[in-house]
């Protein structure tokens, strides 16, 4: 889903996304997490900008809620969703 938001910038590979999601550390704040520090700065701009943009972008996902929370993007996981 965050390659999508990034069609035109062929920068972004599948390895800049996956091997930086990770569990967060508590569960109020979502799933899973991702670190917006390093995709941020090949496309030149803010981590928190990135992170609201995703947030934004992805608002409609049925698989996730994502939530900007500074410059990580935190994903809730939709188990039922998953399971069927």
């Amino acid at each position: 889903a965050i390659l999508c938001a990034f069609p035109d910038n062929f920068f972004v590979k599948l390895n800049d996304i996956l091997f930086q999601i990770s569990y967060t550390s508590d569960p109020k704040l979502g799933d899973v997490a991702f670190p917006c520090f390093g995709l941020a700065k090949k496309l030149n701009i803010s981590p928190i900008n990135l992170s609201k943009r995703l947030s934004s972008l992805l608002a409609n996902s049925k698989i996730a809620k994502f939530v900007s929370n500074g410059s990580y993007l935190n994903a809730f996981i939709n188990n039922a969703t998953l399971t069927d």
